[in-house]
């Protein structure tokens, strides 16, 4: 039996080499990646087990990895190969091996909100590849229906609901996900999204975060890392390397942040959108001071970081203004101030 079975995974591994090779010969591809993603379709164990591949095609990737689509009769799964550099920054090298920290990652947030995040299918750390399930199916990236303003309220409840469920489905996890610990990744995403230009007013909202009991968090739930169902009701995250042991605040402010800043341009929905989600996390405990100014610096990082952020509803002079406004805001006590008050301070 064991004879026929290695016999069967031969057969219907050559099987999908040929295919693959018919299917993807009009596949434009960066030549670099051609020779690993062929590699991997002829010696990874989970692919050697689908009937026949029908497509390989690349997607649009991260900023580290190269994502590539596959298609077999039934399903679609994605190949995620962690690269070595940063594509946008190509001067600032990463380390391909980190891909066993989201690895780690998806493996604990998936057993405890498995409804929430994409499968494992197949982990390489050699080859620096994970294939995963395709989530979403036939649903979109949140990041497409907010930038077009086909976002629900009722789905903006559901995000906030989502993201607590992960929450709370991970608060008495203590592990870090990487071997020397999170405190040094901890430290470098608050720079990063923080203190890429130095502020007094987000310099005393750092000092109180860091003071903040820490738990597993997601640390980069941005809308193009998040997908929905076609339904509209389920919500997927992926794209975990950022995971770490941080605080849920930060979590909440940065997804908020996003969809506030789309919306900036329109203040009623604004503010309908902040209490909205608020509502769906039930965000009681949240020290209202820091949270606005984790959502401010969010904004300011999103309309002066050296990588572009895509905002249609808002012209140069318009993102500049604003960004001059929150580094205004970001020194007072925020505490008791309606979201509606700072929109109109911001845009006004």
């Amino acid at each position: 039996r064991f004879a026929d079975l290695k016999s069967n995974l031969r057969i219907k591994t050559i099987r999908n080499i040929i295919g693959y090779f018919i299917d993807v010969m009009n596949v434009e591809r960066p030549v670099g990646q051609i020779a690993i993603v062929d590699s991997i379709v002829k010696s990874d164990v989970f692919l050697s087990t689908l009937p026949k591949i029908n497509d390989i095609s690349q997607v649009s990737g991260g900023f580290v990895n190269h994502v590539f689509k596959v298609d077999d009769a039934e399903q679609r799964y994605f190949i995620k190969i962690r690269g070595d550099r940063f594509s946008e920054l190509p001067e600032i090298t990463c380390n391909p091996e980190d891909i066993k920290n989201e690895y780690l990652a998806l493996r604990i947030f998936g057993e405890a909100s498995p409804e929430h995040f994409p499968h494992v299918q197949s982990f390489n750390p050699a080859q620096h590849y994970l294939i995963l399930t395709d989530a979403v199916k036939e649903g979109e990236i949140l990041e497409e229906c907010l930038v077009e303003r086909r976002m629900s309220l009722a789905q903006v409840s559901l995000l906030g609901e989502a993201l607590r469920r992960v929450h709370d489905s991970v608060a008495d996890r203590s592990n870090s996900i990487r071997e020397e610990g999170d405190e040094a990744f901890y430290e470098l995403k608050l720079l990063h999204r923080f203190g890429f230009v130095r502020h007094e007013g987000l310099e005393r909202m750092l000092e109180e975060l860091r003071a903040q009991k820490r738990q597993l968090i997601l640390g980069d739930p941005a809308p193009k890392n998040i997908g929905i169902d076609q339904t509209g009701e389920a919500i997927i995250f992926f794209d975990l390397e950022d995971a770490h042991q941080g605080n849920p605040i930060f979590d909440a402010g940065y997804l908020l942040a996003h969809l506030l800043l789309q919306n900036l341009t329109i203040p009623e929905n604004s503010s309908v959108i902040y209490e909205n989600f608020l509502e769906g996390y039930r965000a009681d405990d949240f020290n209202r001071d820091i949270f606005k100014k984790i959502i401010l610096g969010i904004i300011r990082y999103r309309l002066k970081g050296k990588i572009p952020y895509e905002v249609p509803s808002m012209n140069q002079e318009q993102k500049l203004k604003v960004a001059q406004r929150v580094e205004l805001a970001l020194v007072a006590n925020l505490e008791n101030i309606k979201w509606e008050q700072l929109v109109q301070f911001l845009t006004s």
